[in-house]
This record gives C-alpha cells, sequence and structure tokens, in this order.
C-alpha cells in the first residue's frame, strides 16, 4: 500500500491529554468509512501500532440473504447460561431487515461498523425469517420489530458514481443530500405482510423509530401507528427536522 493510501492518527498518548485532538480524530474516521475511498489508518501507541485496515465492500441483496438464511440460533452465548439478558429480551423476536446507515449522527457507532451504503434483504427473505421464530416454542406471538436504522428508508441509495466519491460524514446533515433517493415502499410491504408470515393478525413495532423521515404522504407514519403499535411507540434521535404529521 503506498505511503499516500495511508493515514497516522494522533498516538494514544497525545488523545489521552488532548480533547480537541480526540475530535479530530473522531471526524476524520467518520470520512473514512466509505470503501471506495477509505484509506489505511495506523495509531501508536508506545512502540506499538494499532492497523485498521479499510472497510469490507458491502454486500449484494442475494449475499444478504445467503448469510440470513444461515441456520443461526438467536439464542445468547451458552456462556450465560440461563441468566436472563434484559438486552437481549428486548431483540429476540425482531428482525434485522438492513445493514448500514447514512445518517451518521453523533450520538451513534453504526455507521462505523457497518458503514453508510444501504445493504438490503429481499422481501422473501425477512417472511422466511419471520416464519422460522414464528415457529420456535418460545415465540411471544410479536415480531417485536424489522429492525433497521433508519427503518423507513430501507432502499435508500445514492448514485454508484456519487457514491464512490463521496467522503461526506452524513446524507442528511446539516442539509438532506440532494442526490439520496427513499423508497418507502418496501419497508410498507414487509410491514404488511411480516404479520401474515408469523401466523398473527397484528405484529407490534416496540423499537424506536426515527421521525426524521416519516412524512404523511409516505403513509409511514400513519401506517406504523394504526396497525403496528401496541400503544406505545419509542421515537429515535434523528439530524432530521421533519417530523411526522397526521394533517
Amino acid at each position: 500500500m503506498r505511503a499516500s493510501d495511508t493515514i497516522t492518527l494522533p498516538s494514544y498518548d497525545e488523545l489521552s491529554t488532548d480533547k480537541p485532538a480526540f475530535t479530530a480524530m473522531t471526524r476524520l474516521l467518520m470520512h473514512e468509512t466509505n470503501p471506495y475511498t477509505a484509506r489505511q489508518l495506523v495509531q501508536f501507541h508506545g512502540r506499538e501500532a494499532v492497523v485498521v485496515n479499510p472497510p469490507a465492500w458491502s454486500l449484494a441483496e442475494a449475499e444478504m440473504d445467503r448469510i440470513y438464511g444461515l441456520p443461526f440460533t438467536r439464542r445468547p452465548h451458552p456462556s450465560y447460561g440461563r441468566r436472563k439478558i434484559p438486552a437481549y429480551e428486548v431483540v429476540k423476536d425482531s428482525i434485522q431487515i438492513v445493514r448500514g446507515c447514512f445518517g451518521g449522527c453523533a450520538f451513534c457507532s453504526l455507521s462505523a461498523h457497518q458503514g453508510k451504503i444501504i445493504q438490503n434483504r429481499s422481501l422473501q427473505s425477512i417472511l422466511e425469517e419471520i416464519g422460522r421464530v414464528a415457529d420456535e416454542a418460545d415465540f411471544s406471538g410479536v415480531i417485536s420489530d424489522l429492525a433497521a436504522r433508519p427503518p423507513t428508508l430501507r432502499h435508500a441509495l445514492r448514485l454508484a458514481e456519487t457514491q464512490r466519491e463521496c467522503r461526506r460524514t452524513s446524507c442528511l446533515y446539516p442539509s438532506v443530500c440532494t442526490l439520496l433517493v427513499t423508497d418507502h415502499g418496501p419497508l410498507l410491504d414487509s410491514d404488511a405482510r411480516g404479520p401474515r408470515a408469523a401466523g398473527r393478525q397484528a405484529g407490534v413495532h416496540r423499537l424506536g423509530r426515527p421521525h426524521g423521515f416519516g412524512p404523511a404522504r409516505s403513509g409511514v407514519c400513519a401506517g406504523t401507528a394504526e396497525h403496528h403499535t401496541g400503544g406505545l411507540l419509542k421515537v429515535a434521535p434523528s439530524t432530521s427536522i421533519r417530523t411526522c404529521s397526521s394533517k
């Protein structure tokens, strides 16, 4: 790898005593999450160094389907024994429908470990997993969430040629990217067909929904409130200033 393809970050010793340097390094890391443009990162710690290679390429829909079709147990590691894990109880009946997030929110590390490029599963793959969950002996009777961040933008994509060059840390802030394409149709379709795949009349989405991209015209806000809540719906923080409205 050429020297121009490598960035040396401030050392651990420097960051531990210099808060502005830590902030600058964090921002630099966010600029290096696009696999098309990311460079190798090196940080020294005494005589040793940590090397972070560029992110892996994003997965195509067929590749995502193959991964999520593997026979995962969907259970905590056996080392936990019979102990109750509160975080697991929240998500044990949820279905992950995408990877990645282009929000770049300061409070969230999702784009750092999943990337900013949205990677989708097919509707058929999602419905098949819902069926497997519903067949489990301890199924609660409710699919708690079709989980994604942001779930109202399941098929959001940028133009391919721009995506390969962009180093912007967020597609939403300080303004929504003009090349951002959104399609709520697949999300609404999975919301409508998911409960039937589980053999139930209604599903409940208890987990957080970002309010920024749920305009009334999309049907996401009204549809979720009418058919997919159990009385309460958490609203996740968002960098967008737009909100749901019933008008």
